[in-house]
């Protein structure tokens, strides 16, 4: 099997956002294999290949810097194709599947939904006579929002495509027939399916003879509103399993045409209708990108580049290093913008919206590539998600599946995030979970009449144990503190004659997404956390001892510990 290895996701024409970037952790570069990202509304996962090439999994909240990790027991070896795929269900839950090229299943789910120190392997999924011989594991949601898994029963030529369903806790075939058969001749290497605005989900693919991948031909559709029950783009029902001979056939390019499989893309145009990119050979042997939409009496093919002098011909097995990579065309304004990448090269091709027609092309822009340095000899591999937050780690090119002579330096991989998430993120996190989960704070934490928070019980600096991270009162952090100001002044006295309390404040504070605030003090390691008092004359004040919370806030002996993220608690006595 030959897959698109490079740049995951390719390249944007539009303005680079400011971003911060972080380590993750040192990853395996002998030669790329497609990572994964997964981010909720609360957290962030990261499935790689560790330095020693064993499958790894980190996770940190949104907005904090402190990482979980774990690893588990696979290794991958020199095959591009053994990727990861990872997903959270309904139920918090994380699945991964990975290191999978005809071979056995690999999977793994968490018992405890958010910590990934509880991923445990699961040695049957639904059909154990279909999982000893896996390959391209995807997870996906359907219309209801259920988990989706598919993956390749059988080798390149003779493989099936298989969808299961996750029920509850228990996965089961989500169709009793496979989606596509080959009949023992061929196998089809799909790009999908791709939800889109119109509710469908849309499925492109190619056939191929052999592990030979210019044996490639014939690209096909499909759509489904279920996964379940299939039509062509007429709306004409297609049976299970769709064979060569009932598929709706886009364009029949033909074997050795120019045409490649992970190469044919679905983007959607202004009026929600499914545009597919793909490319072969024009009619004096150039390789041209081409696109395709569904007209009123077929299918219109297209072609959105005009090059001279410019044939990539590929042939053979494993995988190869793309010189031309394609990604999904985009709707801007009355046109279509192609990102694609050729020999290196970010390239934005532009056809007219309505018809189709060339119009032109200008040089694209990779805003991650532009962020990071790569060693000579190296490429960047990048995963990223539609808000902006994205992996990026350097590795040498493919080589075929074949092992080198010698091993690389490890790279690190890096988090980017957009700096508006990172900021509300980061604010939600220090201030919500570390005060609005705190509830009754307020009565160890005395501060002066003037402040505007009510008197708390105690009245003597001490030591103190914390749950975790806390905020810097003293003046350290003067946007903190103006914004508690802020608030105090804006509260009036509540019913029982007292002034506002120091998690009502708070809770203002952090819904007002102020970016700046909660930004930890100090490195201080171990759990116990001294209270230090800067004001003078008027009281003084403590954090009483909280229960630790192991898989929210963790000690120094914790995988999830971060010394960066355990600050000294300062409290404003004046």
């Amino acid at each position: 099997m030959l897959k698109l290895l490079a740049p995951l996701a390719l390249i944007s024409a539009a303005p680079a956002a400011a971003q911060r970037i972080e380590a993750v952790d040192r990853v395996w570069a002998g030669h790329p294999v497609p990572f994964a990202l997964v981010t909720t509304a609360e957290r962030i996962y990261v499935g790689y290949y560790d330095a020693a090439r064993q499958l790894s999994v980190a996770s940190r909240p949104l907005g904090a810097s402190w990482w979980t990790y774990t690893r588990l027991p696979s290794w991958t070896g020199w095959d591009s194709h053994n990727g990861i795929a990872m997903a959270v269900d309904a139920a918090g839950q994380l699945h991964v599947a990975a290191n999978m090229h005809n071979d056995p299943l690999v999977y793994f789910r968490t018992t405890s939904a958010g910590d990934v120190r509880t991923l445990t392997r699961v040695p049957l999924m639904a059909d154990a006579a279909a999982e000893r011989s896996m390959t391209d594991p995807v997870f996906l949601k359907d219309g209801e929002g259920r988990l989706i898994f598919k993956y390749r029963d059988g080798g390149s030529g003779r493989g099936r495509e298989i969808y299961n369903v996750l029920d509850g806790e228990r996965w089961q075939r989500l169709t009793d027939a496979p989606l596509v058969d080959g009949e023992g001749k061929r196998s089809a290497y799909f790009v999908g399916p791709v939800q889109g605005p119109d509710g469908w989900f849309h499925l492109s693919w190619v056939w191929r003879d052999t592990p030979d991948a210019a044996t490639n031909h014939d690209l096909s559709y499909a759509r489904s509103r279920d996964l379940v029950r299939w039509t062509r783009s007429d709306g004409t029902p297609l049976p299970l399993p769709i064979r060569l001979g009932d598929a709706e056939v886009v364009d029949p390019v033909p074997v050795r045409g120019g045409m490649i499989n992970n190469n044919t893309p679905i983007g959607f145009d202004s009026a929600a209708r499914a545009v597919i990119a793909f490319h072969k050979y024009d009619g004096t042997g150039n390789t041209q990108v081409y696109v395709a939409r569904r007209a009123a009496k077929g299918w219109r093919v297209a072609q959105a580049s005009d090059w001279s002098g410019f044939r990539w011909e590929f042939h053979g097995m494993g995988s190869l290093d793309f010189r031309l990579r394609v990604a999904a065309p985009v709707a801007e304004g009355n046109m279509l913008r192609v990102p694609i990448v050729r020999d290196g090269k970010p390239i934005d091709l532009l056809v007219n919206g309505a018809t189709l027609a060339r119009i032109g092309e200008r040089p694209g822009a990779d805003r991650l590539a532009a962020r990071l340095s790569v060693p000579a000899g190296m490429q960047l591999n990048r995963v990223e998600d539609a808000s902006g937050i994205a992996i990026a780690w350097a590795t040498l090119p493919p080589r075929r599946d074949v092992p080198r002579e010698d091993v690389p330096e490890p790279q690190v991989l890096r988090l980017m995030l957009p700096d508006k998430a990172a900021a509300k993120g980061h604010t939600r996190v220090t201030l919500s979970r570390t005060f609005r989960r705190w509830r009754g704070l307020e009565k160890n934490l005395e501060g002066s009449a003037g402040s505007g928070l009510r008197p708390g019980r105690n009245r003597h600096c001490q030591r103190a144990r914390t749950q975790g991270p806390s905020i810097d009162l003293s003046g350290r952090n003067p946007t903190l503190q103006g914004a508690l100001s802020a608030a105090a002044s804006r509260s009036t006295t509540g019913k029982d004659g007292h002034r506002p309390t120091l998690s009502h404040l708070i809770n203002q504070v952090v819904n007002s997404h102020t970016p700046d605030i909660g930004k930890p003090a100090e490195r201080l390691n171990g759990r116990d956390r001294v209270v230090s008092c800067h004001g003078k004359g008027r009281g003084a004040s403590q954090l009483a001892s909280g229960r630790h919370g192991s898989s929210e806030w963790p000690d120094s002996t914790s995988p999830a510990y971060h010394p960066l993220f355990q600050p000294k608690v300062h409290a404003d006595c004046s």
